[in-house]
């Protein structure tokens, strides 16, 4: 198999210049239990855009100006906070385009709040160069068209219309994707989808409801390449023709023709030399490239490639989130839940079940009245006290008559009284 790289967009760094694409393995963005993938759809984003949000905190709209100087470290905290966000995010660079977006929708409603709308509008150059301050690395020096693009935004923002979840807008709608697509096609909980149709069917079934709207969403550029790693001497021109044959140059131009020459190598312990150290070098050669260039087309590729590979995934009952499960009959996954210090699936059953019995009434007192009968078997005495065949007579009458109530044909206080007998 070829080793697969992504190639991310390149960015404006911190003092204006432009630094190239960007390539990256497979490995460091997509990890094998796809925990990224699942982070990001249990990520906090309110606490996110609640940090972008306090960014603007000391902003003063008259003077069109910070206050104090804590802006910079605030937006360390956002960075830092993207970081945790997904792997692609420790890549310098990739979080400034979703921040900057962030900063812009927000200081668009400030300005338009502060009245600084129509004739009263902030111009151009003064509008970029105040964007220039606000954001990280100088983002908006990337062209002329571009600023002039965002500024007409500006002109037309109108305050009534903004959604407070347009800040990280694109960010929350991959999110609501990638849910929908694991739920159609991948998750194994729903027993209706899971035994009539495949993960092929399903997928077809999505598309059928979905992908109309996310054309763009579902497409890649792939590209394969042999990668160079330079194993004979980079001193030797061994690309250039000589008459010498005595010489390592001779046998390199050799050796370059070599498809074109018939008969008997004539440097036979130089080639197995060459040989020899192709044979050590453990990576392939052989390598595709995807072009990435926002963080929906990285997730897409991934749940192509659990679709390839026919996962199934299913939510954790206790925590809820999402895991990988190779036996269909697990319910937990082995991560370890805030404020807890065992895997769900060492305690989840029965926090799962202690949880329920605190908001399922009929349930709780099923328990008590099981609790108040099985005790008379050993320590009650005259007409309180059952016997082992007595109980077990009385359990099964107490399940049926719980099932009776959940199902609407019993009423919750006669249970309640037929217990306490």
């Amino acid at each position: 198999m070829s080793t697969i790289y992504f190639s991310l967009p390149g960015y404006i760094d911190s003092d204006g210049d432009y630094t190239g694409e960007v390539i990256r393995l497979y490995e460091t963005l997509i990890t094998e239990k796809h925990e990224a993938l699942f982070n990001f759809l249990d990520f906090d984003f309110e606490m996110l855009k609640n940090l972008l949000l306090s960014y603007f905190d000391d902003f003063d709209t008259n003077s069109l100006a910070f206050n104090t100087k804590s802006k910079d470290k605030k937006l360390q905290i956002i960075q830092e906070c993207f970081k945790t966000l997904h792997p692609i995010y420790n890549v310098y660079g990739v979080s400034c385009s979703e921040i900057n977006n962030g900063i812009r929708i927000q200081f668009n409603d400030l300005l338009s709040k502060a009245g600084y709308i129509n004739k009263k509008a902030v111009p151009k150059e003064k509008y970029f160069l105040l964007l220039k301050d606000l954001s990280l690395g100088n983002y908006f020096d990337i062209g002329e068209e571009y600023r002039d693009e965002h500024y007409e935004e500006y002109l037309k923002y109108n305050i009534f219309d903004n959604d407070y979840d347009s800040i990280f807008h694109s960010l929350l709608e991959t999110r609501d994707t990638i849910n929908k697509m694991l739920f159609w096609i991948l998750d194994y909980s729903i027993p209706k989808l899971t035994t009539a149709l495949s993960i092929n069917q399903r997928a077809t079934l999505y598309s059928d409801i979905f992908v109309g709207e996310l054309s763009e969403f579902l497409t890649l550029t792939k590209e394969y390449k042999f990668l160079s790693r330079k194993h004979l001497p980079a001193e030797l021109d061994f690309l250039s023709p000589t008459k010498d044959e005595d010489t390592q140059a001779g046998f390199y131009s050799q050796v370059y023709n070599l498809h074109n020459i018939n008969g008997e190598i004539v440097f036979p312990n130089a080639l197995d030399l060459i040989i020899s150290a192709i044979q050590n070098d453990k990576e392939d050669s052989l390598s595709e490239t995807y072009e990435i260039n926002n963080i929906s087309q990285l997730l897409l590729m991934e749940i192509m490639d659990m679709i390839s590979d026919k996962m199934a995934i299913k939510k954790c009952r206790y925590c809820n989130r999402y895991f990988l499960v190779e036996n269909l009959k697990n319910e937990y996954c082995n991560r370890i839940a805030v404020h807890e210090t065992k895997p769900c699936s060492v305690i989840g059953s029965t926090r799962t079940y202690q949880n329920k019995s605190k908001t399922d009434i009929p349930l709780m007192l099923h328990q008590k009245g099981y609790k108040t009968h099985y005790a008379r078997i050993k320590n009650s005495k005259g007409k309180l006290k059952m016997s082992q065949n007595e109980f077990q007579i009385w359990a099964i009458e107490a399940k049926q008559k719980l099932d009776a109530v959940r199902a609407g044909e019993l009423a919750c206080d006669e249970f309640e009284k037929w217990l306490k007998r």
